[in-house]
């Protein structure tokens, strides 16, 4: 860690992602995928098998959704450091907007991810929240 840091830049993207101690959730996503594989080769029965092989997809899953969110704020953080040498105000409040929006983004679509790991048709619910909010977005026009 101390070799890459030195070898970044201190304004660099990479420099504030490991800043927050990252690698953590990249070696959770390498153990898991570990063993999954190990589980698979030792053929292990069925019965244990797949709620080992569900466990271990779900901490993938946990982890990755980790790592953006992660990413996501040390966009933030790169994005305000530049905003800061500005004049304007506008940067400075449109930094945490967009970095809000991201991390929402980035749980709900994990949480969509999750729920199609279940088996829950998820392209059913999405089309069922859209005609909904169409619905209400025509019943809210003259107000």
């Amino acid at each position: 860690r101390n070799w890459l840091q030195k070898k970044q830049k201190k304004d660099s993207f990479l420099a504030f992602y490991f800043e927050q101690g990252s690698e953590n959730t990249l070696s959770w996503i390498f153990t898991s995928l570990i063993m999954i594989s190990l589980c698979r080769g030792l053929e292990i029965p069925n019965q244990v098998l797949k709620p080992l092989t569900f466990l271990f997809q779900l901490v993938i899953l946990i982890s990755i959704i980790f790592f953006f969110f992660k990413a996501v704020e040390a966009l933030e953080k790169l994005f305000l450091k530049y905003a800061a040498q500005t004049e304007s105000r506008m940067d400075d409040m449109l930094g945490p907007f967009i970095a809000k929006s991201l991390k929402g983004f980035v749980v709900v679509l994990g949480f969509l991810i999750f729920l199609q790991n279940l088996g829950i048709n998820v392209v059913s619910i999405l089309a069922g929240l859209g005609l909904g909010g169409l619905a209400l977005a025509l019943a809210a026009q003259d107000t």
